[in-house]
């Protein structure tokens, strides 16, 4: 099974990646682009149910920090 992990910033937390991408991408003329938003994915391969628990863990302990990021987790597609 394949357990996807999503990590991005919260609501209201600068993006600082996001702002330069969206600032070149204004400056290159593309004005239609309301606002751009980052986020990274893992994808893990897992046995069972225990194997989405350990990517949680992972997720908690790990990889993301929790005063600016938030996170969901969901299985996908083979």
């Amino acid at each position: 099974m394949k357990i996807a992990l999503r990590i991005e910033y919260k609501k209201g937390v600068e993006d600082p990646e996001a702002s330069v991408v969206e600032k070149n991408a204004l400056t290159l003329g593309f004005d239609r682009l309301k606002s751009i938003k980052i986020a990274k994915e893992y994808v893990f391969d897992v046995n069972g149910k225990e194997g989405k628990a350990q990517v949680e863990k992972i997720a908690r302990d790990l990889l993301v920090n929790p005063v600016i990021q938030q996170y969901t987790i969901y299985e996908r597609d083979e």
